[in-house]
């Protein structure tokens, strides 16, 4: 890492302080103690954090700093509080020390020479934007076979943060993908699947209506795309609903290290009946060691293509 300059430092300090709240608060309360371990841990998803300070050499500092005092502020609260013994730890209980405003403790009275502060809260979406950068996903590679997503998250200014905290770790950096189910099957699905669809659309618009001569006019249309499909439109619906879930769209789906699938979900908006997209989450995990994520989701359109005719054929 290159070294960083002072202004630098300073930038990142007014970052820490406008976004991460609570997080920067301790930061400045414990280092005066000059903490040798300090460790931040966030889950993307949920936003709840973690941070855990190592503080050594207690017995070395001036008496001004021998009381640590930690205030209580909304967004987090002390969990743990231990005393490394030797190949063991003492667990102080922070009920114990807490007086309803702070957490005190005195680590002369406790004969030791180092403390580990646990402590939990949650962060705001303003917090992990300062942090993180996920770029939206977009169809960089189109064939006949495959359909590639490009996928790209990473810490922002990760050198600048590896300056204030020993660990960053960024657990479950979600990047979303939406792949146009409406428009796949539109290539694949037969013309007489397509009308039957676009039919059935109509004649439930029109239902919904009070024009009577318009809901003629769709049943009409609906039941001379019946005759001229060997599927019925419940049939169909089925089998819309089936390729849209995760258990079928899963086999056909693949990602990059250090990327793995989450969740897989058809979008509301519908299309003659069907999701217009289908939400794939693809999951990383970044850190101050590895900053950056990127790589592909990968759409085997042509083997889902082939087990779709399949099912229509069935």
């Amino acid at each position: 890492m290159n070294k960083i300059s002072g202004k630098e430092l300073i930038n990142a300090s007014k970052i820490a302080s406008d976004a991460l709240g609570w997080v920067n608060r301790i930061h400045e309360t414990l280092q005066p103690f000059k903490p040798t371990k300090k460790r931040f841990k966030i889950n993307y998803q949920n936003r709840s954090a973690e941070i855990k300070i190592l503080v050594n050499n207690l017995s070395g500092l001036s008496k001004k700093w021998r009381k640590i005092v930690i205030p209580a502020s909304q967004g987090f609260t002390l969990t743990e509080v231990l005393k490394p013994l030797y190949m063991d730890m003492e667990f102080i209980d922070p009920s114990s020390i807490f007086d309803g405003k702070n957490w005190k403790i005195n680590p002369s009275k406790l004969n030791t020479d180092a403390l580990l502060f646990t402590l939990e809260g949650n962060i705001s979406e303003k917090a992990l934007n300062s942090l993180v950068r996920v770029q939206p996903s977009i169809n960089r590679d189109r064939t006949d076979e495959v359909e590639r997503y490009w996928l790209s998250s990473m810490i922002k200014d990760a050198e600048i943060w590896e300056d204030l905290w020993n660990i960053l770790e960024i657990e479950n950096v979600s990047a979303n993908v939406e792949l146009a189910l409406s428009s796949i099957l539109k290539g694949i699905f037969p013309n007489e699947v397509k009308n039957l669809l676009e039919a059935t659309t109509k004649f439930v618009k029109a239902g919904e209506g009070k024009d009577r001569t318009e809901l003629f006019n769709a049943w009409r249309e609906r039941r001379l795309a019946k005759l001229n499909s060997k599927l019925t439109p419940s049939r169909v619906v089925e089998i819309i609903k089936e390729i849209s879930q995760s258990e079928f769209l899963g086999n056909y789906l693949r990602v990059d290290q250090p990327y793995r699938l989450g969740i897989i979900n058809p979008h509301s908006d519908i299309i003659n009946m069907i999701p217009k997209f289908v939400n794939v989450d693809t999951i990383t995990n970044l850190s101050l060691k590895s900053p950056t994520s990127t790589g592909y989701l990968s759409f085997n359109k042509s083997k889902f293509s082939k087990e779709v005719l399949s099912k229509l054929e069935d």
